[in-house]
């Protein structure tokens, strides 16, 4: 952030594994486990670059390559492989075809979170908390 600007989250959303329902995974996860579908390698995510660092197989591994996440949840709820995304906490609106899990143990807290926010000037800061409440 530049000096002189201030960040207000917005949204908190947490990475998480989807798959079409049905398909099983045990607990806590483990990258084998994942990699047993085909994978949706989403070309547009923020993160892809940390999580192929972290766990590298993944790249090895992907049957579809997708620019967005429209395109990643379709194919995913159309049970054609398993991808990572970012959700809300409005996960229940995720359509019923699809299964969320978390990526806890697979990558370090800072991969499994984001905000999503604006910068504006300090000054300006408690103008823009008191506009979106």
């Amino acid at each position: 952030m530049p000096d002189g600007y201030h960040f207000i989250a917005l949204l908190e959303q947490e990475y998480r594994l989807l798959l079409p329902r049905g398909w099983s995974l045990n607990q806590p996860l483990e990258l084998e486990q994942a990699i047993r579908y085909p994978w949706i390698d989403r070309l547009d995510c923020e993160l892809r670059a940390a999580f192929l660092e972290r766990l590298p197989a993944l790249a090895e591994h992907a049957s579809i390559q997708v620019d967005t996440e429209d395109l990643a949840l379709s194919l995913v709820q159309h049970r054609q492989g398993a991808t990572v995304m970012a959700v809300s906490d409005d996960i229940d609106l995720l359509s019923p075809a699809i299964d969320s899990h978390s990526l806890k143990g697979l990558v370090p807290e800072t991969l499994r979170q984001r905000q999503l926010g604006l910068a504006c000037r300090a000054e300006l800061k408690d103008s823009v908390m008191t506009a979106f409440g």
